[in-house]
């Protein structure tokens, strides 16, 4: 046990009688955790009511409530995240009710100066498939303010002619060359986009700071706090090594951890392996290299020759590389080159991200290649119904089945790839408990359910397992991070159960349930 006596004048916190997440038996006894500057000092067992605080301390009694390490939302779009929060969600209007888009509209016009853009988010997929969503469709409810919604997955966007004028797009515009441009009969841009929302987002933020990311990620980090969470990894595929340098700079030390993955292209993996080791910050950190395999130009992009040169390439550097891979054929295609590099870099692990169609097939050939698998089971909660509608019932074991991927990926870490979602573990925790809808239906078997003990570990050890930072943080230890967050685990399906948020040693979210004491 630490001496209090030899204690210098960093900041002292020291949590009492509390239950502490952990599965090492040295620690399990333990109901004291004391935290000197940004790290846990010490774990020690004391009888209630005898243990020692020393001076300038905050104690934090925790009346027997859970502490576990902080949470790592391990797939994010951070700036994304904060975008939206100046968007409005359509999220709850259900496919094909044109009148409550329509309804929707007439509101956010009600509280828009003319001037300004309308921007909405999170409308079900299903309505960019219909040819007659456009922006001729839009322009009936919009003529002279610019509109724009984007789809629930992201991956989709739409604009009215009014937009589309102001940002001078046009079927021969060169930023919108790796993406679909939906064209009708006639020849002419219907509005609709794929894959290119990054692209037309930073048209529309090169026009008007409206839609600033940056001003609201101090929003965003304490909504963050508010659910434990201490750390995230943002997933974008279009992230420049530029970033790394934006977010240090808008991120102190009391906002949040932030893990970088960067566009895998040749450029960037050559670039990064002569600076990487000079661009981590205290807060920042590049984590991997991101590839997105999509099928929206009807062919998967990369072609798989391209993306094992891409795998091999990185991890030849001692990079990672994370790869969108949602369908069958997608995670597939990954396994592939995973299993093709790692005859020559067996030591590099590398990521499927969400990993949602996970067949017998596909099954038998994970359990022969070593990977890591980060998904998000609030998709249950959120998109469940519209999976249960969208697929034969026989396949709906094979989506999201938590448990089989658990046991055949190396590591099963969760996230909530927000804003598709918004980032709350706890919808995570009732969809992997229960595989329950909004509606109330069950997603496949309930074999593929997950312990509460099983679900904090995915959420927190395994997310910085991933990440490649488990020697700092991930686990309730001495000399590591002290990032950690104190919970209610009977509010979880009820309320946020984070009773109070530490985050690099400082108490960043305090919901004023417990009692702190400065001694």
């Amino acid at each position: 046990m630490t001496t209090y006596d030899s204690m210098d004048s960093r900041n002292l916190i020291l949590l009492t009688n509390c239950e502490i997440y952990t599965k090492n038996p040295t620690i399990a006894g333990c109901n004291n955790i004391l935290i000197a500057g940004n790290k846990i000092s010490d774990i020690f067992y004391a009888p209630p009511g005898k243990h020692t605080v020393p001076e300038r301390c905050i104690e934090i009694d925790c009346f027997r409530n859970l502490v576990i390490p902080g949470i790592n939302d391990a797939h994010i779009h951070l700036l994304s995240s904060a975008a939206v929060m100046n968007q409005h969600s359509m999220h709850s209007i259900h496919p094909k009710d044109y009148d409550m888009i329509a309804k929707t509209l007439a509101f956010i016009k009600t509280k828009h100066n003319q001037s300004e853009w309308i921007g909405a988010y999170g409308l079900d997929d299903r309505f960019f498939l219909d040819q007659n969503f456009d922006s001729q469709w839009l322009d009936k409810f919009a003529v002279n303010e610019p509109v724009f919604i984007s789809n629930e997955t992201g991956h989709a966007i739409i604009l009215n002619s009014k937009a589309m004028q102001m940002l001078h797009i046009s079927q021969t515009d060169d930023s919108l060359l790796h993406g679909v441009m939906d064209v009708a009969g006639n020849g002419e841009l219907t509005g609709k986009f794929f894959d290119l929302n990054s692209a037309i987002f930073h048209k529309i933020n090169a026009f008007t700071n409206q839609f600033n990311a940056d001003n609201n990620l101090p929003k965003l980090f304490t909504k963050l706090h508010q659910k434990g969470i201490t750390s995230v990894q943002d997933a974008g595929h279009n992230n420049k090594i530029d970033k790394l340098q934006r977010l240090s700079l808008i991120t102190d030390v009391n906002a949040i951890r932030i893990g970088l993955m960067i566009g895998c292209n040749i450029q960037n993996i050559n670039d990064l392996a002569s600076i990487h080791q000079e661009i981590d910050t205290n807060m920042v950190k590049f984590i991997g290299l991101k590839i997105m395999l999509s099928e929206a130009t009807g062919d998967y992009l990369p072609a798989k020759s391209e993306l094992e040169y891409l795998v091999k390439l990185s991890n030849s550097k001692n990079f990672r590389v994370a790869v969108h891979a949602v369908e069958e054929q997608a995670i597939d295609m990954t396994l592939d080159a995973f299993s093709s590099a790692h005859k020559f870099y067996p030591d590099i692990i590398n990521r499927i991200e969400h990993c949602s169609e996970y067949t017998d097939s596909v099954i038998e050939k994970a359990k022969t290649i070593p990977f890591y698998s980060v998904t998000q089971p609030g998709f249950i909660l959120h998109r469940g119904d519209y999976y249960i509608e969208a697929h034969p019932k026989d396949k709906h074991n094979d989506l999201y089945p938590l448990r089989t991927m658990q046991e055949t990926s190396h590591v099963l870490a969760f996230s909530s790839d927000s804003p598709v979602i918004p980032p709350n573990p706890w919808d995570g925790f009732i969809s992997a408990q229960s595989r329950n809808t909004l509606r109330g239906n069950q997603l496949g078997t309930s074999n593929e359910r997950l312990t509460f003990n099983e679900i904090v570990d995915c959420y927190t050890t395994n997310g910085a397992i991933v990440e490649g930072s488990q020697d700092i943080k991930g686990t309730l230890a001495v000399g590591l991070l002290a990032d950690l967050a104190i919970l209610d685990p009977s509010c979880i399906g009820r309320s946020n159960p984070t009773l109070l948020t530490i985050l690099n040693g400082n108490i960043v979210w305090d919901s004023e349930a417990l009692v702190l004491t400065l001694h």
